[in-house]
């Protein structure tokens, strides 16, 4: 009986023997996909943010060559208006002159 025993004390010790090496790979295994998911969240982030940063800066270029072509609009309409003024004043010239 006491051989017995002791054989089954030996053969528990065992198994509790490896079930906690299968416990400790099973914990070594979820920290690593922890440390996995973790990579491939900070990974998506940062393509998140390049994606946002891109559509800002498409946005701004957009904007900024929107801006250039009001610009562009208005300086030449500018320009126009200034050559019609010339002609008017030269027209207005030409009258004051054949008046007196």
């Amino acid at each position: 009986p006491e051989t017995e025993l002791r054989g089954e004390v030996f053969r528990m010790n065992v198994v509790k023997d490896d079930l906690e090496r299968r416990l400790q790979e099973a914990e070594a295994a979820n920290n690593a996909s922890k440390a996995q998911i973790k990579s491939l969240q900070d990974q998506l982030f940062r393509e998140i943010r390049s994606k946002e940063l891109d559509e800002w800066r498409r946005i701004a270029i957009e904007q900024n060559q929107n801006e250039s072509l009001t610009s562009t609009f208005y300086a030449t309409t500018e320009i126009e208006n200034l050559g019609s003024y010339k002609k008017e004043i030269a027209s207005l010239k030409d009258e004051l002159t054949n008046i007196y």
